[in-house]
């Protein structure tokens, strides 16, 4: 009977083990309640000209900050002297650039930025060398990189285009698309129905590699960021993705990446995180996972100095009826994460944030009164909870 029981006991605990092994890769470690108002400081703030879609990138001393205002629009700030640098059309009217994205192309010594070109429902991008990036006239366009891609009824489908760094002269370039309902792979058993438009949809994330051909971008296809764990159908509707590299060669890239999804069978918006591994063979992903309490949409993603990942998000707070910008923390092992952290009311839009060249986040965001870009340097303590 001895022996039998320290059999039980053996076996419980190696069950034990297993499980907790188990859901220490799938599943998210809980830290307390979010917190509302606190557990971060404003270490610098800057405040540009109204506008929506802010972005950001870094050359040397410069943060550039980009914006829509019915033109895209160039400013920033002198992070050594903190004197602003003045806004500058750098893509005219008449295409609705929004939703633009900054990079920075080291070895290219380069700026690019991609945008919606509505107008014609594809993606554009524009470059200049790092030398004349604040010389509007220097800027060059290529507005249809990938495109056109509609929807039923001549509605646009392609939206939010993100530009990730793969090599030297090679890029990732990630967008929302929005296409005609496919009976044969629908985005769930039951379907699903944009209520204002009234047909049913199916909207993934696609990649596409864009490569610099010496005087221009070439763009081809990739493959599907969004789908389910490998096997699985593609059955949620996801959208406005970014990402951070993590690791791989030349030839094969991990990114995390993050995005809106609208998961089944409620279909209410909130955050999701992916691993993806991107070679030539195409897109393979690695892991899925929902981001608990992470109700809202428009996510953006950094990775601060201490391997910390940080994803903002737009959320509607329930406790006072307010718009609010929200933050959670995934830890640099990739298993846990905080729990919300909720900005004061006052700031919302459409958020993005950005790690320095020193491992520091920088928030971009729209001032609700008034209206206009704001820019914070932040930290966060995401250990609060204790």
């Amino acid at each position: 009977m001895t022996s039998w029981r320290k059999y039980k006991a053996i076996a419980a605990a190696f069950m034990a083990f297993f499980v907790a092994s188990t859901f220490a890769t799938y599943l998210i470690y809980y830290k307390g309640p979010y917190c509302d108002g606190k557990c971060y400081a404003i270490n610098q703030a800057f405040d540009f000209q109204g506008g929506g879609y802010p972005r950001i990138t870094q050359v040397d001393d410069l943060l550039l900050v980009a914006y829509s205002n019915g033109s895209f629009v160039l400013d920033g700030v002198n992070l050594t002297s903190g004197a602003l640098l003045g806004a500058r059309v750098i893509i005219p009217p008449g295409i609705n650039p929004e939703r633009a994205t900054l990079h920075y192309a080291e070895a290219l010594d380069m700026v690019l930025c991609v945008y919606n070109h509505d107008a014609a429902a594809s993606c554009g991008i524009a470059w200049v060398p790092r030398t004349d990036v604040l010389n509007a006239s220097a800027w060059q366009q290529q507005d249809n990189l990938v495109g056109p891609v509609y929807q039923e009824f001549r509605h646009i489908g392609l939206w939010e285009p993100y530009l990730a760094p793969y090599n030297d002269s090679t890029f990732l370039l990630y967008y929302s698309n929005q296409t005609i309902f496919d009976p044969a792979h629908p985005i769930d058993s039951t379907g699903y129905s944009f209520l204002l438009e009234g047909y049913q949809v199916v909207q993934k994330i696609d990649i596409y590699w864009v490569q610099w051909n010496g005087t221009g971008f070439d763009a081809r296809y990739c493959g599907a960021a969004s789908h389910d764990l490998p096997g699985g159908p593609i059955h949620y509707k996801d959208g406005m993705a970014s990402s951070v590299l993590v690791g791989g060669n030349e030839t094969c890239k991990d990114y995390i990446i993050t995005f809106e999804q609208f998961k089944p069978p409620s279909y209410d918006i909130n955050i999701a995180i992916v691993k993806i591994q991107v070679s030539e063979a195409g897109v393979q992903t690695l892991w899925r996972r929902d981001v608990p309490n992470s109700s809202g949409g428009a996510p953006f993603i950094a990775r601060v100095g201490d391997g910390t990942f940080v994803t903002s998000f737009r959320h509607h707070h329930p406790d006072d009826d307010t718009d609010r910008i929200a933050f959670v923390a995934m830890a640099a092992d990739q298993t846990s994460y905080s729990q919300p952290i909720y900005l004061s009311a006052g700031v919302f839009g459409w958020p993005s944030v950005f790690a320095d060249s020193q491992g520091r986040l920088w928030l971009a965001c729209e001032r609700q009164d008034p209206w206009n870009v704001a820019v914070f340097q932040l930290t966060f303590n995401f250990n609060w909870h204790g």
